[in-house]
């Protein structure tokens, strides 16, 4: 009734209006908004009201933050202007300290010039002649003054040869390749390990060195060539004052002037003090020593490996034929970061030439000028995203990982920096290898100034080394479908966190390769690398808990107190029985040695020996088989050879002569210094995996003669870590804990009888040399992995028992064999799967290769 009674109203006012005229249409419309306000309670125009007042307020808001916006940009830009005039006034002030060190020297050399005398020496310059002696024929006409026609070529220096402190530079060329040792000697004894020059390329190299020559009465060259060619342009010996030498870095290490020469001579005669004249001496021969090692080497490799306009140019061109590219998605921990240092960082990644990545800042700072750091960096970049540290809930990591839009998933962290370049590199070798689930780059260290040092150059794939160190961090990027199967995102941040990942997602997958280019930059900030670093303890658990899931029974321990590498002793199964084989030839008391630290030291129960005696004809030696033969009865045996020497031989029949599941060739100049040498060496033959197992051998002197074999020396391989102190970790640690090389010495290695019948033992073909090179690479080509363990040392006397065999049928014979590992591995030896490319591989000198 009231909607009818309504309905009549509005009809008579609609007939009131026609009437009345247009007139009256305005009050007869005031009047119906009025009924209508009357009916609907009076909200419509207080909504309206409300509404115009929220619009005004989103259209401030909208206008404060466009401002904002426009503010922060003005504050960037302003911050980039600044960091350019930092930048150009501390490479100002670089060359004003530059400029005045080199004043400060020059009154140094006049007022320290008396020092001279002490040495008794004048600066000289001599230039030897050098004699082939051995291995080497002249030639005229060509390029080259000398071919090598055997595998030990050597020149011998002309005396006189300066005594003490001496610069060598040493300038030619080679072809192949050939790395150039230096042995001196005070009489008859040859010094031992020689002194490593450098490598000899085709285009011509230039090296020099401090060397002390004090004692030397000969000197002699050797290249490791192999059958070549090889030109020596120049050769000088610079004699130089240990004490203008001293002086000049104690130099470097005085800020100011006044008053200088006081203070110089305080600091040198507190030297004294401490370590007497010879002390000093040695300081400053192993300071100028490692600066002419290191100057430049680096530096120059940066150079022939510039990214410039040209690789840019290259680059975009492979990436636009690149069809549906990956995403990847990054991931930054941010905890109480340098501002500076954490900016430096995300900048990195937004200045990345590949364009298809999302970052991913993961916030554990309480810090309000980070938080507004961060958010300024997501509102400007829609790739860049804030998200919870919820480290306590797997769930919410476990739907973080679920949503990300990247296939491939890294981490970076907080202070560190990627190359221009990372991406894009990443994702093009992506393209070329599609089966890929993990790649990782090398990567160095940069400063807070930007300059960079301390490269990691990585070997390829490594499951050993893996357990050993997180090699692979860095820009290392992960298959997302993986990760999540493994068990999910790292449930810590830092380098442990991604260790356990790294060793989580390849149990799963063997599908991880290398890019070898430095494209990620650790911060070297302060006292140490600001590195994604946990505690010792939590290390070690990860390493554990990988040996656990994979049903390895072992133990981990640190390589050392101030290690951060990790030995992963693997447990044998004792029932096992391993079987020792000894060629030999007289040289009783090398033998003697051999035998008796074998069988009094080894720790391992279940094992027997076998000498192969090749023909020895000395009583000495027959006496010292005898009696350990009535020592172990039933543990020890004399296999009779009396044929011409060939090692490859030797091996196999001692292999076929015993009954052991595990085969060791020791050779008879070594010497057992550990109990638990076999146990940790047959604990990881006895994985399927593993084909040879190797140990680092020191000579008597304590310096490594073997750290693993690395191929490409003279063509075929050579040793690596030759003449470090056995102290050393190696390069990254190779020599402190476990890790995977292309071959290992069989002057002491282990390897299963399967694995020995499976490949066919030794090949008899190479009866001296390459034999164990040549087994150990048809280990590789069977899918096995040959390992080196660094926490096992053997002394070696190897040049007690080596000679010199100048003989033509031998000369004959290198050649042949080498000819021969050429023929059937040249693939693999120009290219060792666990020695990066952009090292020297002739000598294997872990320095950065710039030829």
């Amino acid at each position: 009734m009231r909607l009818s009674r309504r309905m009549h109203n509005r009809r008579h006012l609609a007939r009131d209006s026609s009437r009345n005229g247009a007139g009256d249409v305005e009050e007869e419309r005031h009047f119906a908004m009025t009924r209508i306000s009357d009916l609907s309670g009076g909200t419509i125009e207080s909504d309206s009201e409300a509404l115009g007042a929220a619009q005004r307020e989103l259209d401030q808001v909208r206008t404060d933050a466009a401002a904002l916006e426009r503010r922060l940009s003005a504050e960037n830009e302003r911050l980039r202007d600044e960091l350019a005039r930092a930048n150009a006034r501390l490479l100002r002030l670089r060359q004003i300290r530059s400029g005045l060190r080199r004043v400060r020297r020059a009154f140094i050399a006049i007022a320290f010039a008396p020092l001279d005398l002490v040495d008794g020496i004048r600066a000289r310059t001599y230039r030897p002649r050098l004699i082939p002696i051995n291995d080497l024929r002249a030639l005229s006409g060509g390029d080259y003054e000398w071919e090598s026609i055997g595998d030990d070529p050597q020149f011998l220096i002309t005396p006189p040869i300066p005594r003490g402190l001496v610069r060598l530079r040493l300038k030619g060329r080679a072809s192949p390749d050939a790395s150039v040792t230096l042995y001196t000697s005070a009489g008859d004894q040859v010094a031992e390990p020689g002194l490593a020059l450098g490598v000899l390329t085709a285009a011509g190299s230039t090296f020099e060195h401090i060397v002390d020559l004090s004692h030397v009465w000969s000197a002699r060259l050797d290249p490791a060539l192999g059958p070549g060619q090889i030109a020596i342009e120049e050769l000088s010996l610079q004699r130089l004052s240990v004490w203008r030498e001293a002086v000049d870095l104690t130099s470097d290490q005085v800020v100011g002037w006044s008053p200088l020469v006081v203070r110089l001579l305080a600091g040198l005669a507190r030297s004294v003090r401490r370590h007497g004249l010879n002390g000093i001496r040695r300081a400053t021969l192993s300071e100028l020593r490692e600066r002419s090692r290191k100057v430049s080497k680096y530096d120059t490799w940066m150079r022939r490996h510039t990214f410039d306009d040209g690789a840019k140019r290259r680059l975009l061109s492979e990436l636009a034929r690149c069809i549906d590219p990956p995403v990847v998605s990054l991931f930054v921990d941010v905890r109480e970061p340098v501002p500076s240092l954490l900016t430096r960082s995300v900048e990195s990644v937004r200045d990345q030439l590949y364009p298809r990545w999302e970052l991913y800042l993961r916030d554990s700072s309480n810090d309000k000028e980070i938080r507004s750091l961060l958010e300024a960096y997501a509102s400007n970049d829609r790739r860049i995203k804030i998200i919870p540290a919820d480290e306590d809930d797997p769930s919410v990591s476990d739907r973080l990982l679920a949503s990300v839009a990247g296939e491939f998933i890294g981490f970076v962290a907080q202070h560190d920096e990627l190359s221009p370049d990372a991406l894009v590199r990443a994702v093009l070798f992506l393209a070329t290898s599609a089966d890929a689930d993990v790649i990782y780059t090398d990567r160095d260290e940069i400063d807070e100034s930007g300059n960079r040092a301390n490269p990691f150059f990585k070997p390829g794939w490594s499951p050993e080394t893996l357990l050993a160190h997180m090699y692979l961090s860095g820009l290392c990027l992960y298959r997302k479908s993986i990760v999540q199967r493994a068990g999910g995102l790292p449930r810590s941040d830092g380098e442990v966190g991604e260790h356990d990942l790294a060793l989580r997602v390849t149990e799963r997958t063997a599908n991880v390769h290398r890019v070898p280019h430095v494209l990620y930059h650790a911060r070297a900030w302060g006292s140490a690398s600001d590195r994604r670093t946990s505690t010792e303890t939590a290390g070690i658990d990860v390493v554990a808990r990988a040996l656990t899931r994979r049903g390895i029974a072992g133990t981990v321990d640190l390589a050392g107190p101030a290690s951060s590498h990790y030995i992963a002793r693997l447990t044998p199964n004792r029932e096992r029985k391993i079987s020792i084989i000894i060629p030999t030839r007289d040289r009783a008391d090398l033998l003697d040695r051999c035998l008796e630290s074998l069988f009094v030291i080894s720790a391992y129960p279940n094992f027997d020996a076998c000498v192969v005696d090749n023909g020895s004809s000395e009583q000495a030696t027959s006496d010292v088989l005898a009696r350990f033969a009535a020592r172990f009865s039933g543990r020890f045996q004399v296999l009779r050879r009396d044929v011409p020497f060939n090692f490859s031989a030797l091996i196999n029949d001692g292999v076929a002569a015993t009954d052991g599941d595990l085969v060791v060739f020791l050779n008879n100049d070594t010497e057992v210094i550990a109990s638990s040498w076999l146990d940790d060496m047959a604990g990881y033959a006895q994985q399927r995996e593993i084909g040879a197992v190797g140990c680092v051998l020191l000579y008597p002197n304590g310096s490594v003669q073997h750290g693993g074999v690395v191929l490409g020396r003279g063509g075929v391989a050579g040793h690596a870590h030759v003449g470090e102190p056995a102290s050393a970790p190696g390069y990254f640690g190779r020599l402190a804990a476990q890790s995977n090389c292309a071959a290992v010495t069989a002057a002491c290695m282990m390897v299963r009888r399967d694995v020995f019948a499976e490949i066919g033992g030794f090949d008899q073909q190479l009866t001296v040399a390459f034999n164990d090179v040549d087994f150990c690479l048809k280990a590789i080509s069977r899918g096995y992995r040959n390992v080196c363990l660094g926490q096992v040392r053997l002394v070696h006397h190897e040049s007690a028992s080596r000679g010199s065999d100048d003989a033509p049928k031998n000369r004959e014979r290198a050649v042949t064999e080498f000819n021969l590992m050429r023929r059937r591995w040249a693939a693999l030896l120009d290219s060792d799967p666990y020695y990066n490319p952009n090292l020297h591989s002739t000598p294997p000198t872990f320095e950065p290769f710039a030829g």
